[in-house]
This record gives structure tokens, sequence and C-alpha cells, in this order.
């Protein structure tokens, strides 16, 4: 809130014929009483709250005809035509503090999270959570396999050999060897066993 100092003053012989220091008592006590929305009153008991007021100022001014005498004091003399009155700041003041009210509760409104839509916060721990309830299913899936295969095997009959007819090699023609003829001496067209043959062979050398 501030006072006011209107230009007509500068014109105003009642404000110019003022001594300086009761023309300095004269604005500050405008200021004054915009400040403590007095309406313009001034006591006695107040008037040494304005700073260097003194007791020959109340005096001059009313000489001047810019203040009038109260009953418990004085009245600045057209301070409702020039100042603005308490009513009026209050009301200002007020309608500042509802334009607050009204700032600071759209605020909380845009901060809160919507219904049925998680925070940032919310969020991320949801989404934590969910990557790992899907680590988790992935290594039990990945240990239940080889269990599965182990219950599967173990049911499974293991394959039967006397299912598989064996297969017949020739005797060895040499006499007195009892082994067998291989595949190989067979591929060969060989009629003694490998042993035999490698006897004849160092016998040959």
């Amino acid at each position: 809130m501030d006072s006011r100092f209107p230009t007509y003053y500068l014109n105003d012989r009642r404000v110019l014929r003022l001594p300086p220091e009761h023309f300095r008592l004269f604005v500050l006590a405008n200021a004054w009483a915009v400040s403590n929305m007095t309406d313009g009153a001034v006591t006695r008991e107040d008037l040494y709250l304005i700073p260097f007021a003194d007791e020959s100022g109340p005096d001059m001014l009313v000489q001047q005809g810019l203040w009038a005498p109260a009953p418990d004091g004085w009245v600045i003399s057209d301070f409702l035509k020039i100042q603005t009155s308490a009513a009026k700041l209050e009301a200002a003041l007020e309608n500042r503090r509802e334009a607050d009210r009204t700032r600071q509760r759209r605020k909380r409104e845009q901060d809160k999270p919507v219904d049925n839509q998680p925070s940032r916060d919310s969020h991320v721990t949801v989404e934590g959570k969910e990557e790992e309830e899907a680590e988790a299913e992935e290594r039990l899936s990945t240990k239940a396999v080889p269990q599965e295969r182990k219950a599967s095997e173990e049911i499974r009959p293991a394959p039967s050999h006397s299912s598989r007819p064996l297969r017949s090699f020739p005797d060895c023609s040499t006499p007195g060897c009892n082994g067998r003829l291989n595949q190989r001496a067979l591929d060969a067209g060989r009629d003694c066993c490998d042993d035999c043959a490698w006897l004849s062979g160092q016998a040959a050398s």
C-alpha cells in the first residue's frame, strides 16, 4: 500500500507555508495513517510513533487547515479524498489473499495424481515388479524343462538288445585258430582273422 502526494500540493499555500520540520510531519503522517489504516486519524498516543514528530507539529498543521482537532487527537483533512480508505485497503488485501488461495488450490489439484492413473514413482515400481515376476517365471520354466525331460526319460523303457539280431561272422580258416573274421577282413576278401593275417605276413617277410 502506498500513500499519495498529489501535485496540487505544489501550489497549495497551506503546504508551501509549512516550515521544513512540519512539512516532513505532514508527509510522514499521511504515509503512517495509510500504513496503519486509520483513515487519517492520529491519536495523541500515536503521535510519537510517527518519525520526527514533536508537540508543536499538530498545532501548526491545525492552523494551516491541514489537520483538524478530534476528541482523542487529530484527523488529517481531506485524507479520504486523497488516500485509500481502510475499507478499500482491507477489501484489496482480502482479494489478494483469496487469489493466493485460489492459485494454491489449483496448483494442488494439478499436482494431485489422476484417479486410476499411477504416479511416475508408482509406475516405475509396478514396471520393476513386473520385470522381476517375468524373470522369476523364466527361471522356473528353465528349471522345469530338465525335470520334465528327466521324468520322461525315467518313464521311457530302455531299448531291448534282445530284439536286435546279432550279426554272425564266419570262423577263421587258419588251422588251430578259433578266432572269427570281422567286417574289415570280409571287406578285404580274406578268410582268416586279423591275427592270422598278421602272422602270415610276418612269415612271408
